[in-house]
């Protein structure tokens, strides 16, 4: 039995997590078409949710129908829920979408702590509709992967990053991500982490790719003279050669070597936009991020202008968040409601 770690999620939200703290097993379970079904909720285990009502009646229900679990062990961190239990009590934006946390634990391991990545809401004044900023490193323990998944799972439309997939490919294109994919592969390995791609069911009817065609970021970065990273060329000679010895699925994962690993990585990931500025590459930076977070944002707000799903997810790489924080919020007219932290790594 595989249980989703929601205490933990619970312990480490910025928003209220005293007030979700009940002795009571009773909960509510608010589903999608607008029904509350109330009981008790015994177990989530692999997208289901075994739900006893207040008749007895079990009812395995699955996450994909309801919005959210309000009350009870196994309550929805209180962003989820329909209102929030203490209002509206967040600043006017959030501090931050990624960040290092040591550990407290006086007989940890020295150095040891967690990379957390955050998911920001957002709700319209007016209109009361919702918007979910769902960041994500792509490469991540697999229970990081199964609580995001369970979040995704409570949104009405998941817009996800994924360049490409809407169409195939020029051969030129498909091999030089081909490489930067073999590297990810390779990373995951060493890092002993599992891979978004393998670990997130992205097969829902209400989950949609947006995000900008391979093809069509290929052109801008030929049209603007960039390598999509530095010495790019090189990559390709030093890593192919490598590739053809040795096979990047394969390489041994070790659990004392990936920590280490881990450690060493974590922190400079906590500002992905500093690192553009520092490594000289504003020009790629507006290319990654800013094209790709206005392809999303001009999509969002088309979903907008129609009456539709009340509870949005972007659900894209963490570095896109803080443009489309400042987007949903300055463009689109909608408040900062509150963030929820998520550990990706343990280190």
């Amino acid at each position: 039995m595989t249980s989703l770690r929601l205490g933990l999620v619970l312990s480490s939200l910025a928003l209220g997590a005293a007030l979700l703290a009940q002795d009571d097993a009773t909960a509510r379970l608010v589903l999608k078409s607008g029904t509350v079904l109330t009981g008790e909720v015994l177990d989530i285990d692999n997208g289901i949710i075994e739900f006893v009502s207040e008749d007895g009646d079990e009812l395995p229900i699955a996450r994909i129908h309801v919005r959210a679990i309000e009350g009870g062990p196994f309550s929805d961190p209180a962003l989820l829920w329909r209102e929030l239990p203490s209002g509206r009590v967040a600043a006017d934006k959030p501090e931050a979408f990624l960040r290092t946390t040591p550990n407290d634990d006086p007989d940890a391991f020295m150095g040891s702590g967690t990379l957390d990545i955050a998911t920001a809401a957002y709700e319209h004044p007016v209109s009361k509709r919702r918007v979910y900023l769902v960041g994500v490193v792509h490469i991540g323990h697999a229970e990081y992967f199964e609580e995001l998944q369970h979040e995704l799972d409570a949104m009405d439309l998941v817009m996800w990053e994924g360049v490409g997939a809407k169409e195939k490919p020029t051969r030129e294109t498909a091999e030089r991500f081909d490489v930067l994919f073999r590297v990810q592969v390779l990373l995951k390995n060493l890092l002993n982490l599992d891979f978004q791609l393998e670990e997130i069911d992205y097969e829902r009817p209400f989950w949609r790719n947006s995000d900008v065609s391979i093809n069509r970021l290929q052109t801008v970065l030929e049209e603007r003279d960039l390598e999509l990273i530095p010495n790019e060329k090189l990559m390709k000679r030093v890593f192919g050669a490598l590739f053809e010895v040795i096979d990047p699925e394969k390489v041994g994962r070790s659990e004392a070597l990936g920590r280490s690993y881990r450690a060493v990585v974590a922190p400079s990931m906590v500002d992905p936009t500093a690192q553009f500025e520092r490594a000289g590459m504003a020009a790629m930076k507006e290319v990654l991020l800013d094209l790709r977070n206005r392809h999303v944002i001009d999509d969002l707000a088309q979903v907008l202008a129609e009456p539709g799903p009340e509870r949005i997810a972007i659900f894209y790489g963490a570095a896109h968040l803080d443009g489309m924080d400042v987007a949903v919020r300055e463009e689109l007219g909608f408040e900062y409601l509150g963030s929820m932290w998520h550990e990706a790594w343990r280190y």
